[in-house]
């Protein structure tokens, strides 16, 4: 689908010739002139236009109006950018001039560049091309609101020549995370130092300097940037010289770059100190950060390395660059961007120091950093033609993490905790009928920020690895590297990739086209629930399974803007039953809403699953006799049945019976062999599945008994992990969802524990003893047992901290209390408080919200302060939807839903919070729902089994 700004007919607007004679009653008529000026206000100079000016050239009037349109005209293209920046760190402003090699390839009289802040300098604008015969120029305006400058010429461009435009620009170094910003950090001896860096996805390019500001139009760069001398600079390419110039300050140039767009470009000048290593063929990796912290780069550069040269081998293009450098930024809005050959991250996601790194946070780095990586090829390498198609750019990206993940520390179960990490949060999300397909058609900035979603991230994804899994990894390896070779240095549509891996499959007899199959997965919303029914007592066994649209609220309205393929799916389905457990499952499609299948030697006491792995993007429901079988199953001898399989059984089952599709006492039976269970992976689903019962029932009277179970289940997990952090990474994340669950459900030992371990630190806080695994349920554990002295030790330790995973697990801590006081404190401190960066607001606000005692008070925070939080995050890629959807996720009742609306309604104007405020009306009248179906049954199993244990 192509937008209006796209159509063109190869003429930008009709001509109007000026005779001399006109000229000559135009100059005997003032008031004449005035009249037609007044009447081409916008389009012609807003100075007055002399006599003479009108004799030597010819005007154009634009048949059309392409600065009120949302996208650049493709009248020109850019092919080279001169730029040069100037950072000025003492007085936080910059200054700039770009010179733009362009082509016409429609012929205009107007040169439309994206601009948005900045200062810019008319006087100072220049067309020029290489024969010398260019247009004037009439005059330049800026459209603030549609973030244009727009330059009017007094005649055309040639279509297919080249040209040469430059102009001056200033701006100030702010400090809110987007553009060209600056951010700082305070050394060990406390003195504060300063650093400017870029941070320009999807469309803050144009906060920096004037450019053509879409990922279509790729360019090579020629960056230079000035500094002090004291400061190093860096950008996406390696320095190509460097030289004193003007009283004193320093001018770095880089080489130029392979062509790229424009929100890839990065530079950074900072007091930065690296560590290098280099790949086996030659690529220089580099990874910086504040002197004071340099020690803790090693764990990044050694993965770096090695995730580097796993990609290069698996999809079958070096890395097209000669170096790479990866930043720790101090204050950083995302968790890290993808640069082209300079990566900028949150410090905690780059840095790992052993003493103070939990093993959760060492994997938050190794992920993040082979996702950045994965990017140099899906995003930099083969950008998408437009942000319709983030697909080819998050979606990869957030998939390929999976496999250099794997690939490093092979002992992780990555593709295992795929489920929960990825998986199964973006089913819920995708649940709700306000969700949107992955292929959805944007056009303004709020658009596409709202794009950087997790049906972007998370359900490209699960996409590709459902791809993976039904092509084979043979077969999608070499799809992709068709793909990668096809479009390098240029940019694709996602059908150009499902096109891709038709021609690798076209010698296969796989019985499908995977466009048809992949069109039913990003045209259309949502995701199926496959319903399977066996045939019990027939001679050989068969089932039927039918697919329908999975709500989270099967009765809320779905009628949406988007289009649909009347939500059938192409569903690729793998059995594994109980006679067959150590074979391959069966295979095959499911290409309608209703198929009929046999099974082969299954008895009617053997219980079926279906999915496996959870490879598909898909849930599966159940008769109740195979779910009975399933759960006598589990309690007998879990380990039968796969860990990745027990997981998405726990899943499934409890979403289901949140839907009303399946009955939530069936869901938490499968729960009472959780006491055996000593796997992270199911009971990291069993937290968040269960969490969400927790939250329906944590003000009710029903909540006593909840805790008593899950205290009973959880304490022999507890008793088998211990105290101790030893073990393998996976034991160790184990031991940290133990003890988190032990003490948060009031197991005593647990509580004592930690109340002594944290007391010991608070007498001598200089040598802090406990273990980085530990440290999170520890601080928060004491926190939430203590007082005032208790929280006031914790925010003193977080403002001395130089480590910033050590100020996560502390600041985290400070949102435990049970202390209206201390919270609304802690609130205080995300409204420009230096106390908490400003990266971190939106997650303190979130983290009270999610305390039973700090919901009202941070809901009725995020209200009166919503002038504030819409100024601030309202343009944001992901800040405004987190904060949104936090502040009322606990929300379950009427007395909720009215407030919620009743302020939509009163603010009208969200920015790119719109949709974020639909999904939590949904998700509020699906918990109403949920309470008045399922309430009284739970509470009644929950008092059955804590009773029948306590006897």
């Amino acid at each position: 689908m192509r937008t209006e700004g796209e159509k063109s007919d190869g003429k930008s607007g009709k001509e109007y010739f000026v005779s001399y004679t006109t000229v000559a009653v135009i100059c005997v008529s003032c008031f004449t002139i005035l009249v037609i000026v007044g009447l081409l206000t916008g389009l012609l100079p807003k100075e007055q236009i002399k006599c003479s000016d009108l004799e030597t050239t010819t005007a154009f009037i634009p048949d059309s109006e392409p600065w009120k349109n949302p996208r650049l005209p493709k009248s020109l293209r850019p092919i080279h950018y001169d730029l040069e920046i100037k950072a000025d760190l003492n007085n936080f402003t910059f200054d700039g001039k770009v010179n733009i090699k362009i082509v016409c390839d429609q012929t205009t009289d107007i040169i439309l560049l994206n601009t948005k802040l900045l200062n810019i300098d008319h006087s100072s604008a220049h067309l020029s091309s290489v024969d010398g015969r260019v247009p004037n120029i009439l005059n330049i305006n800026t459209y603030p609101e549609q973030q244009y400058m727009m330059v009017l010429l007094d005649s055309r461009l040639e279509m297919n020549a080249e040209y040469f435009f430059s102009i001056e620009f200033s701006g100030p170094l702010t400090d809110d995370l987007n553009g060209f910003y600056r951010s700082s950090y305070t050394t060990k001896s406390g003195e504060k130092r300063w650093l400017a860096v870029t941070f320009f996805s999807p469309t803050n390019a144009r906060r920096a300097f004037p450019c053509f500001d879409d990922p279509g139009l790729k360019a090579r760069f020629t960056i230079s940037i000035v500094h002090r001398p004291e400061y190093t600079a860096l950008s996406n390419m390696p320095v190509a010289s460097s030289e004193s110039v003007m009283n004193g300050w320093q001018l770095t140039k880089f080489q130029t770059s392979l062509p790229v767009s424009t929100y890839l470009v990065g530079y950074c000048v900072c007091d930065f100190v690296y560590k290098e290593a280099t790949t086996k063929n030659n690529i220089r990796m580099r990874v910086w950060s504040r002197n004071d912290v340099i020690g803790s780069v090693d764990y990044a550069l050694d993965v770096g390395v090695r995730i580097l040269e796993y990609f290069q081998s698996y999809l079958g293009i070096d890395f097209p660059l000669p170096k790479i450098d990866m930043l720790a930024i101090p204050d950083f809005l995302a968790g890290a961007m993808e640069n082209w050959g300079m990566i900028t991250y949150r410090e905690t996601r780059l840095l790992v120091d052993s003493s103070v790194t939990s093993a959760g946070d060492k994997q938050g780095v190794c992920t993040v950093i082979a996702h950045e990586l994965g990017h140099q090829w899906f995003g930099n390498l083969v950008t998408h033609a437009w942000w319709d198609y983030i697909l080819l750019k998050e979606g990869f990206a957030s998939f390929m993490e999976y496999l250099g993940s794997n690939h490093v520390e092979p002992t992780w179960a990555m593709d295992e905790q795929f489920l929960f990490l990825d998986l199964h949060p973006v089913f819920d999300s995708d649940a709700l009928a306000s969700s949107r397909p992955v292929l959805a058609h944007v056009e303004t900035v709020d658009e596409i920020s709202q794009q950087f979603d997790i049906i972007a991230y998370n359900k490209g994804a699960s996409i590709f690895r459902m791809v993976r899994d039904f092509l084979g990894d043979d077969l999608f390896v070499r799809g992709l590297q068709l793909y990668l070779q096809r479009y390098k240095y240029s940019n694709a549509e996602n059908d150009d990739l499902w096109d891709c891996f038709n021609e690798v499959v076209e010698d296969e007899v796989l019985g499908i086209d995977v466009k048809t199959v992949m069109h039913t997965w990003t045209l259309q919303m949502g995701l199926p629930s496959v319903n399977l029914t066996r045939n019990y007592g027939a001679d050989t066994g068969s089932f039927s399974a039918k697919q329908h649209h999975f709500l989270i609220n099967p009765d809320a309205n779905f009628t949406t803007k988007y289009d649909d393929l009347g939500y059938v799916w192409w569903v690729p389905l793998s059995i594994l039953y109980q006679k067959t457990i150590n074979q391959p499952p069966i295979r095959f499609w499911m290409e309608n809403d209703d198929v009929m299948h046999d099974l082969p030697d299954v008895d009617d006491a053997h219980w079926i699953i279906v999915n496996i792995k959870q490879a598909g993007y898909y849930r599966v429901n159940y008769d109740q006799q195979n779910w009975n079988l399933i759960s006598i199953q589990l309690i007998y001898d879990h380990n039968v049945i796969p860990v990745a399989n027990r997981a998405s059984l726990l899943s499934d089952a409890n979403k289901l019976a949140q839907a009303g599709e399946l009955n939530q006492v069936t869901a938490l039976d499968l729960t009472r062999y959780l006491d055996k269970e000593l796997e992270y992976v199911p009971w990291s689903v069993a937290m968040n599945t269960l969490g969400y019962i927790e939250k329906m029932l944590k003000i009710s009277p029903a909540y006593g008994s909840f805790q008593k179970y899950m205290l009973r289940q959880i304490s022999p997990l507890y008793e088998h992990v211990g105290w101790t952090n030893t073990g393998e990474h996976l034991t160790r994340m184990t031991r940290s969802t133990a003890l988190s669950g032990a003490c948060h459900y009031g197991n005593n030992d647990c509580i004592n524990m930690a109340i002594e371990m944290f007391h010991i630190w608070m007498n001598t806080p200089s040598d802090n003893r406990i273990a980085s695994d530990l440290r999170s349920v520890i601080y928060c554990t004491a926190v939430k047992s203590g007082d005032q002295n208790e929280w006031y030790f914790v925010l003193d330790q977080y403002q001395k901290s130089q480590v910033a995973g050590e100020q996560d697990n502390l600041r985290y801590a400070l949102s435990c209390s049970q202390e209206p006081w201390a919270l609304s404190t802690y609130l205080n401190f995300t409204m420009g408080s230096e106390v908490i960066r400003p990266q971190d607001w939106v997650s303190a606000v979130n983290e009270v919200a999610k305390n039973p005692v700090g919901t009202p008070l941070a809901w009725n925070f995020f209200r009166e302060n919503w002038d504030y939080f819409r100024q601030m995050y309202g343009d944001s890629l992901f800040q405004f939807t987190s904060l949104i959807k936090g502040v009322t996720s606990n929300f379950n009742t009427e007395f909720h839903l009215h407030e919620v609306l009743s302020f939509m309604e009163q603010h009208p104007d969200q920015g790119t919070g719109r949709t974020a405020f639909l999904q939590s009306v949904e998700q509020i009248e699906a918990n109403i729902r949920w309470m008045s179906n399922n309430y009284d049954q739970v509470k009644d199993w929950l008092h059955k089994e804590t009773n029948e244990k306590l006897k």
